[in-house]
Order: C-alpha cells, then sequence, then structure tokens
C-alpha cells in the first residue's frame, strides 16, 4: 500500500493545484472570462479534452506581476 504525507505542502512546492475554469468563480472568486483574458495576456492554461484548468499559483503570480508593472510596487 503506497501512503503520501500531507503535511508541510507549502515547504515541499505547490503541489496539485489546478481548478477548471468552470469552478474559478467559487476557488479564487474570478470570473472565467477575465481568466480567459489572462490567458490571452499569458496566463498558462491547460486543456484535458474539453475540459479547460489553470494553476491557483500561477494566477496569483500573473496577477501580482501584473499589478506591479501596471501600477508600480504595492505597498503594504
Amino acid at each position: 500500500m503506497n501512503t503520501t504525507d500531507n503535511t508541510n505542502k507549502q515547504q515541499r512546492g505547490a503541489g496539485f493545484d489546478l481548478t477548471r475554469l468552470s469552478h474559478a468563480k467559487q476557488a479564487v472568486d474570478v470570473c472565467p472570462n477575465t481568466i480567459r483574458e489572462y490567458a490571452r495576456q499569458g496566463l498558462n492554461i491547460y486543456r484535458m479534452g474539453k475540459a479547460t484548468f489553470f494553476s491557483k499559483a500561477e494566477l496569483e503570480h500573473f496577477i501580482r506581476t501584473k499589478a506591479t508593472v501596471s501600477s508600480g510596487p504595492v505597498m503594504g
């Protein structure tokens, strides 16, 4: 029997964080159409058959990078 250790996931790496585009609003509170636009601007989108996925970690990085570039450094 194989088991996995689920402790300290953040320290070991991102793990599996792909989310279906159709569940974007519930998962990250961003409209699927907004994520499609981000994909046109460079966000990675993954497809398997008809299902479309995006990475929550990549989305966070994309938004933070885009916000920094467009409005300067974020103070806080």
